[in-house]
């Protein structure tokens, strides 16, 4: 991790709180065989500042409530724990001494303990690995001595102590060596193999009678295959030991998630290795993109996006070698440069990103769609393109008398030319179709050719933190608001209604499906001869949304009024199973027919394509 001599400075400035509460949970065993479905994944931090906070006060809140920071990430599905350790640091807190108490205490909670050497009294990374002050004048027998005694020291002296490290990494990011100038790449690479060398066998005489830790050999270049390769294939034939390779990926400077992806599943491929992402971090306000196009908002929710993004990336790695995923430095004093980075706040309190294991890594597992030969097996549907509807209990509503209109649009399809699948869920509003998985399983399933038509509305307003929990901001900005989920009792980044349509549409777009934006169906209020129309908010906003993302957009509220006006009250009350808002069966079949009329009336829209005859 490159470290400013700015952010070494302001990590010195303190605060003043104080801390208390705890959960914990099971953690897979240390032996257990190399599939994901038995030993389960890394979910693991870097807390090596993490001490240093609570020591000056700092108090970590989840939900309002102060916790220490260990028993935080634990309740929240943290397995794993990450500290680096530096020779003898003079500004930094991360010695011997200070490694030992996080470890034991971390142990103590169930935490497994990846300890990260960096051969150095400060940062050690990319650009510059520092020899420690005391092995400045040691020639390079000497120094490969140094590397094995202070291996095995210091791993012994953490076991004595109670907290044996269950993982070593040998040195960090050292895509260019280590201890420079004797090791330092690509001038010195059978000095830096030596090094390297000594230093797992400092790991092997240091585990006495116990089971060896795992040794990873960590480098910086997550989206970069290229330099990846470069390195593996010159370090492999030197045969030293080692188990997992580490990357960092911080998409400022590694590159974007597909790049990522892509380099995950060539080393996989290559060099057979588990692979863990060790370092990976984005920031929950504007710090990197400013005036700048950035991957995903620097915001709360981007940030957790981001974390579910490259998670999955991970978990996509070919022949399950995609073994976890550690964020770096979430917990720290939030007034440092480094709190842009953190999961949590100005004043200490929980962001959503703290959140994203809570209902376990597994479900961030993808999805695959069936291949296009086999989907004439499923259902009888055939293997061409599938129309999505995504929407609330207007599309599809399973009350008694209660039709939406998503039913009878399928028939309006020829069906041996295209599958509607009717995935739009009664009381769901554009925020909690996202928050509950929904769109999440659509998303996975949705393959190139395929269409989505999403309409969202009706149940976007009121408060955004009563107990039902799916009001979304009005609007269709970028601002965003952090609440208690009173449903979920978890802390969220609520968005605008815009925000969330975008969302969708861009997930769609990117899995090469081709998504419609529809405004909400109007209720039937009438003023006076005419209905109330949705074109001064979610209509309105529905449509800036599809602008936005250059899309085509149906103003479906406008098109069914103009046709329940055109019938007047008597009619359209027959249209409806209650007051104003559920059609009967002739309701729905209305506003199918309304759906399709907009559709054929957009210009090069491939959709109207798969319609019956004579529709």
């Amino acid at each position: 991790m490159r470290f400013p001599v700015l952010l070494l400075l302001l990590a010195a400035l303190t605060c003043r709180l104080r801390t208390a509460i705890a959960a914990d949970s099971a953690v897979p065993g240390a032996n257990a065989p190399a599939t994901p479905d038995s030993t389960g994944f890394a979910v693991g931090a870097d807390l090596s500042f993490l001490k240093q906070a609570e020591d000056r006060g700092v108090v970590f809140k989840d939900a309002g409530r102060g916790a220490p920071g260990l028993d935080l990430f634990r309740h929240h599905g943290y397995n794993w724990i990450r500290l680096r350790l530096f020779n003898h640091p003079d500004r930094l807190p991360n010695d011997l001494a200070y490694t030992t108490a996080t470890a034991k205490a971390a142990k103590e909670r169930g935490y497994r303990f990846l300890l990260d050497f960096h051969y150095s009294d400060t940062w050690a990374d990319p650009g510059k690995q520092i020899l420690p002050r005391a092995w400045e004048k040691k020639t390079h027998e000497e120094l490969v001595q140094a590397v094995f005694e202070f291996t095995r020291d210091s791993i012994t002296a953490l076991r004595a102590g109670g907290a044996a490290p269950d993982m070593v990494q040998l040195g960090n990011e050292v895509i260019a060596g280590m201890l420079w100038p004797d090791g330092k790449l690509p001038q010195n690479w059978d000095h830096f193999a030596d090094l390297v060398r000594a230093g797992a066998r400092g790991v092997a005489e240091a585990r006495g009678d116990a089971p060896a830790p795992k040794i990873m050999i960590h480098i910086d270049r997550g989206g970069d295959a290229r330099t990846t390769k470069w390195f593996f294939d010159k370090f492999n034939p030197y045969g030293i030991p080692y188990d997992v390779i580490g990357l960092s990926y911080y998409p400022f400077w590694h590159g974007s998630i597909e790049e990522l992806r892509s380099n995950l599943a060539q080393t996989a491929e290559a060099y057979g290795k588990e692979i863990i992402v060790v370092e990976a971090a984005y920031n929950w306000r504007p710090a990197e993109y400013r005036g700048k196009t950035a991957p995903f908002p620097e915001s709360p929710g981007g940030q957790e996006e981001f974390l579910e993004a490259v998670t999955r990336a991970v978990l996509s790695t070919p022949n399950h070698l995609g073994r976890g995923v550690f964020w770096w430095e979430p917990a720290v004093e939030p007034t440092t440069g480094l709190g842009s980075r953190s999961f949590f706040d100005r004043e200490g309190s929980a962001l959503p990103a703290l959140t994203v294991f809570d209902g376990g890594w597994a479900r961030l597992l993808p999805v695959r769609a069936p291949a296009a030969s086999n989907a004439a097996t499923t259902n009888g549907a055939p293997p061409g393109p599938r129309l999505f509807l995504i929407g609330d209990s207007t599309v599809r509503n399973g009350t008694r008398g209660q039709v939406g209109w998503g039913d009878p649009l399928a028939g309006l399809f020829d069906p041996a030319r295209i599958t509607v699948l009717n995935r739009a869920l009664g009381g769901r509003s554009s925020r909690t179709y996202l928050n509950e998985g929904l769109w999440e399983k659509v998303r996975a399933e949705l393959r190139p050719g395929d269409f989505v038509l999403m309409q969202f509305g009706h149940n976007d307003g009121g408060p955004l933190d009563d107990a039902r929990a799916r009001a979304s901001l009005k609007g269709d900005g970028d601002d965003w608001q952090i609440v208690t989920n009173r449903a979920s009792g978890r802390v969220e980044t609520v968005h605008s209604y815009g925000w969330y349509l975008r969302k969708y549409i861009t997930d769609a777009k990117a899995r090469g499906a081709s998504p419609i934006v529809l405004s909400p169906v109007p209720r039937k209020i009438w003023q006076g001869d005419r209905i109330a129309r949705a074109s001064g908010d979610y209509g309105k906003w529905a449509a800036a949304a599809a602008a936005a993302t250059a899309v085509p957009f149906v103003d479906l509220n406008d098109r069914i009024a103009r046709k329940y006006e055109e019938l007047g009250r008597e009619k359209v009350d027959k249209l409806f199973a209650d007051e104003h808002t559920h059609t009967t069966p002739e309701g729905a079949a209305l506003n199918a027919a309304c759906v399709v009329e907009g559709v054929k009336a957009l210009p090069a829209v491939q959709l109207k394509e798969f319609l019956r005859e004579g529709r």
